[in-house]
């Protein structure tokens, strides 16, 4: 009796939420509607449509631009989002609804640094790409330009080698000459010519890359190869601010190619031999090989030059930097130290930086100001490649003496070979 009793107020409950449910549906109503180009006309697609305060009740517009939602409110309220458009609220009433939808750039109110002035970006016309201070100091390196590789479409930025400290080749929109050069003009804060390698990367407002003809309308043919402008941070008004930026890491795991060793260099010397004629077995060894090249294999004398050659290197920056002033007088002050020790021995850079600006308002015509830079840098690098003569170097000999001195000549009664390493032993 007890269970029949249960049953019957189960069903008794599920027949009252259907009930409800039905009776809250049937005061929903349906809304239709186009969303359409604020400007154009063009209906839009893909544009979500949601009801404000129900987060169930989404939908996205057709191809024709056309949406139908439904809603339980009265008075609901729909949002509509999407990408490059400003998202808008209209409050739905009984007729169909046309909501035209503005298109949102903000980028185009940014302010570009053009010659010797200033412009919206939504008014200029020249091509220009800029790369913002915060994009300048995500790599780790002294040189700015090294720093941005691949952030500016149009500029193509390679690194002249591996060395510490090497510079950097630029090229914006391909080579313009075939003789002549093809090296940007620079102007660092209006001065035209400098060293943007020696400033300190933390310094850095913003570089702009002028890489169109109408670059030539300011700069003459100076700026026939493109223009790099370079803009350097400055103090604002209000109260000190101190700002320290600094890391240090650690570089290794360089994926260079293994040389060949043991068995594999034997098999590629008694093949090349092969090939040539003079080999036909292993009993023609001394043909494919020297008698002291023969002794190191017979005594297991196998060496790779590449793995004695790499050390994993250190590199630190720290910067430190103050800036403020008041409505009349601004001042900016920043200090640097930036230490690269390369993965081979000697070779490193070490560089020092400080730059000072002063500015201050004279009137609401005339401004006047002051700026200085220190940069000292001293940079150790090694006359040839080691990685090259690694790399095609004899995989044999003993590469140091029980002291762990470096032997110069690894296979004994063989003068004609040094080794890889003789570089390593000091200046």
């Amino acid at each position: 009796m007890t269970c029949l009793l249960f049953a019957q107020r189960k069903w008794l409950l599920l027949l009252l939420l259907l009930s409800l449910y039905g009776a809250a549906f049937s005061q929903g109503r349906t809304i239709r509607g186009t969303i359409v180009d604020e400007a154009t006309g063009t209906p839009l697609a893909g544009v979500t449509v949601s009801v404000k305060g129900e987060s169930a009740s989404m939908v996205v517009t057709d191809s024709a631009g056309n949406f139908s939602i439904r809603t339980a409110a009265a008075r609901p309220v729909l949002l509509f989002s999407s990408v490059g458009y400003t998202a808008t609220e209209v409050r739905a009433g009984d007729a169909t609804l046309r909501i035209g939808l503005k298109k949102e750039d903000k980028s185009l109110d940014e302010v570009i640094v053009v010659g010797y002035g200033t412009v919206k970006k939504r008014d200029l016309t020249g091509s220009v790409s800029t790369v913002k201070a915060a994009d300048i100091v995500r790599s780790p390196t002294s040189n700015p330009l090294e720093a941005i590789q691949g952030m500016a479409p149009g500029v193509d930025i390679t690194k002249q080698s591996g060395k510490a400290g090497a510079g950097v080749n630029i090229v914006i929109r391909g080579t313009r000459s075939i003789n002549g050069s093809s090296t940007p003009l620079y102007v660092i804060d209006g001065i035209q010519g400098g060293d943007i390698s020696t400033i300190n990367p933390n310094d850095i407002e913003s570089i702009e890359f002028l890489k169109d003809a109408s670059s030539t309308a300011i700069y003459g043919s100076q700026g026939a190869n493109g223009v790099v402008i370079v803009t350097t941070k400055h103090g604002n008004a209000g109260k000190a601010k101190i700002n320290y930026n600094g890391y240090v890491g650690v570089d290794g795991w360089a994926q260079y190619p293994q040389p060949r060793t043991r068995q594999s260099y034997i098999d590629l010397r008694r093949q090349a031999y092969a090939d040539a004629g003079i080999w036909n077995s292993p009993a023609d060894d001394t043909k494919a090989f020297n008698t002291s090249e023969l002794a190191a294999i017979s005594a297991g004398q196998w060496v790779n030059w590449i793995d004695q050659l790499e050390h994993n290197g250190i590199r630190q920056s720290h910067s430190i930097s103050v800036a403020g002033g008041s409505e009349k007088t601004r001042t900016y002050l920043s200090t640097g130290y930036y230490r690269d020790n390369g993965m081979v021995r000697f070779n490193n850079l070490t560089q020092y930086n400080a730059l000072m600006n002063v500015e201050h308002t004279l009137n609401s015509r005339i401004k006047v100001g002051m700026q200085a830079a220190y940069v000292y840098s001293n940079s150790n690098t090694r006359g040839t490649d080691p990685f090259s003569h690694a790399a095609t170097a004899e995989p044999l000999g003993t590469p140091r003496d029980s002291t762990g001195a470096i032997v110069v000549y690894p296979i004994a009664g063989n003068p004609g070979f040094m080794s890889p390493l003789s570089d390593d032993r000091g200046p």
